[in-house]
């Protein structure tokens, strides 16, 4: 069992305080879009 949930929240955090400068790559109709975690973190708060 786990001490913590396991959810999308839970998963952010983490990697924004583990992995702030990491890209995050997705596709969009208007291209290739990229985000870094703490940047996705900023934006989801």
């Amino acid at each position: 069992m786990m001490n913590i949930p396991l959810n999308i929240s839970t998963m952010l955090e983490r990697a924004e305080r583990f992995f702030p400068k990491k890209q995050v790559v997705s596709r969009s109709q208007s291209g290739i879009v990229r985000h870094t975690y703490k940047e996705i973190g900023e934006r989801t708060r």
